[in-house]
């Protein structure tokens, strides 16, 4: 074999040489792509496995937390609050929620077509007691069927509603406690006279799903008490625990008296708190009555369910969305 020959092949070997050594980091390189493209979509599987399961712990831990036998199914701390209730009551998405704003500038004036007429607003009542249900003090008056105070006209139309129960809303001072705001100002205090409607005469009134009308009256703190509030904050001191109960020298609702029946708003929202049912019809009385702030200071006195003090029991104010806010004078 010549010299020419023996180099031709030693360029071959040299050729196949490198061209093995050339395949080596690319087989790598394949082997390396083919793991990453098996690996990655396990570990992002098994990734949203994991925080799936973790915010699922975190949801139950709410729901035991909410629905607790033992307790309230909410209240307004952190682990119970407003900013969770849509865990469980899901009515509390909705889109007309309260309270809100009462916006006088956008609020839609439409007179008085048909005043607001009450009955038997003056009667004493047979019985009367009051609840410290861990979140509020709720009175619970009862009357002799015929002596019932009634409510109707108005938004209400012809329908008529029967006094329920009265609820006191209040917060840590004395300017932040009415849940409705007025113009974004709060109210030292607002008390929710609800209603339930005992009878529809026209099938086709608009109202005919609204079974439950809130009557909202604010209060201001003043130098002066307020001495029919007495008759219910002089027993005050029996109930500050959650879940206790006292009957109480029955009065008439004659703290309205002073209340302007022909001027206030309405519009339709919701309970504003849980279950958070819709379908509620709202009458806000703008002009506030007075209480002391010795008076509002005996509510923040009493104990939730969990032994803390109630120092608010307030739900934020809520979106308007497309509703209206009717203005009645």
């Amino acid at each position: 074999m010549d010299n020419n020959n023996i180099k031709n092949m030693d360029d071959i070997n040299k050729m196949q040489d490198d061209l093995h050594f050339d395949t080596k980091p690319h087989n790598l390189h394949c082997v390396q792509y083919l793991l990453l493209a098996v690996i990655t979509p396990v570990a992002f599987i098994i990734m949203k496995i994991f925080w799936e399961k973790r915010f699922c712990k975190s949801l139950d831990r709410v729901k035991i937390l909410l629905r607790s036998s033992n307790k309230l199914t909410y209240g307004y701390n952190l682990h119970n609050g407003p900013s969770v209730w849509k865990v469980c009551f899901p009515d509390s998405i909705g889109d007309n929620q309260s309270p809100i704003n009462i916006d006088t500038e956008c609020s839609i004036s439409v007179g008085l077509c048909t005043k607001l007429k009450t009955y038997n607003w003056d009667t004493l009542p047979k019985s009367m007691s009051i609840q410290n249900t861990g979140v509020t003090v709720k009175l619970l008056p009862e009357w002799w069927t015929p002596c019932v105070p009634t409510i109707s006209g108005g938004p209400l139309k012809d329908d008529i509603y029967a006094v329920n129960c009265i609820l006191f809303r209040w917060g840590p001072n004395n300017y932040e406690g009415s849940e409705h705001t007025l113009n974004n100002n709060r109210f030292s205090l607002e008390i929710q006279i609800s209603t339930t409607r005992l009878n529809s005469k026209n099938d086709n009134d608009c109202f005919k799903h609204n079974n439950v009308a809130i009557i909202s009256i604010f209060c201001q703190a003043t130098i002066n008490e307020n001495p029919y509030l007495n008759y219910v904050l002089n027993h005050l001191h029996k109930i500050k625990k959650a879940a206790s109960s006292t009957r109480i020298q029955p009065f008439p609702l004659t703290f309205l008296k002073s209340i302007n029946f022909e001027r206030y708003y309405s519009y339709n929202g919701s309970l504003t708190f849980p279950p958070c049912t819709e379908d509620v019809t709202w009458i806000i009385f703008p002009d506030p009555i007075s209480i002391s702030a010795e008076q509002i200071a005996r509510f923040r006195k009493l104990y939730n369910c969990d032994g803390d003090h109630i120092l608010t029991n307030t739900r934020p104010v809520q979106p308007l969305n497309s509703r209206q806010i009717l203005y009645y004078r």
